[in-house]
């Protein structure tokens, strides 16, 4: 496959896709394209980020953040296992360029422009809660419902404290958004 490939467009795939998550970081890595032990580093940084940003994301439906960070770990072990087959690379590049727009990166900055929203609709909580009956939906509520209450009240006592947004936000590994929020009991 990379035989049948311009090298040039191979090699800026790469640099590209890393620039979505790191910026101008990553800018000029075109060239370490054949250096595998770059490639695998660049890549797990690339995995690693997401992991952060699934991490950060609010979602509701906890089973999709665990399945998201599951994939992201099997992702990061089969990488460790690639020797010669640089062919599977243009393959994961490309689900990497997925993932970062799924994540809200974009324009190859680094930085984040969108915030995704993943909820389910009550048919869609039926359906699943149909396919995995031990999950008990009534628990998961109010267990998510004990958690923004813990988080509301650490933002609210923080804030009381003299500490910015900002640093709450770095705290609790959220939004200044998210935390302004919580502080105002929205």
């Amino acid at each position: 496959m990379i035989q049948e490939m311009n090298p040039e467009i191979y090699s800026m795939m790469y640099e590209l896709v890393m620039r979505q998550f790191f910026g101008d970081k990553a800018y000029g890595i075109a060239g370490t394209v054949k250096n595998r032990a770059k490639w695998k580093r660049w890549l797990n940084k690339a995995i690693k980020e997401m992991e952060k940003r699934v991490n950060s994301l609010e979602i509701i439906d906890t089973r999709l953040k665990e399945v998201l960070i599951s994939h992201l770990e099997s992702t990061s072990r089969h990488l460790k296992q690639i020797k010669n087959d640089e062919d599977n690379l243009v393959l994961i590049w490309e689900l990497l360029f997925i993932c970062s727009y799924l994540l809200g990166y974009d324009w190859t900055s680094g930085e984040i422009y969108r915030t995704p929203h993943y909820y389910q609709t009550l048919s869609e909580a039926k359906a699943n809660h149909r396919h995995h009956k031990r999950i008990d939906m009534l628990e998961a509520q109010k267990e998510e419902n004990n958690l923004i209450g813990i988080k509301r009240r650490t933002a609210q006592d923080l804030k009381k404290e003299g500490l910015e947004t900002y640093q709450i936000s770095l705290i609790l590994n959220t939004t200044e958004y998210q935390v302004l929020k919580l502080i105002n009991n929205q």
